[in-house]
């Protein structure tokens, strides 16, 4: 606050506020998307624990308004899931309307 303390106007402080708190929530939300893209789902790791950590991610996002879509809910945990559930994602895949909440139940 020491930056905020020399400014004699409140005009400036609370501009000075503004630039600091709008590159951190800039920096927040790029590390909170990127965790969010790389997430990956671990071999030994159970469904449930694997979307219980995205959903808290898409909470997250959702807190700070970077919006996401059912479609990118859909494509991003298919996407986190380990190898050896590529063939029951492709059979998924071809599923016509598939939902996020209709994908997370085909997984549990």
């Amino acid at each position: 606050m020491s930056h905020v303390q020399l400014s004699t106007l409140t005009h400036v402080a609370w501009e000075k506020l503004i630039i600091l708190y709008e590159y951190k929530y800039a920096i927040t939300k790029m590390c909170l998307r990127n965790k969010f893209q790389t997430l990956k789902m671990c071999e030994n790791e159970s469904v449930t624990k694997h979307i219980h950590i995205f959903m808290s991610l898409l909470e997250e996002l959702f807190a700070i308004a970077s919006l996401v879509t059912n479609e990118d809910d859909v494509f991003s945990l298919m996407k986190h899931m380990p190898i050896n559930y590529k063939t029951y994602i492709s059979s998924l895949r071809r599923q016509p309307n598939l939902t996020f909440q209709s994908l997370i139940t085909n997984l549990v």
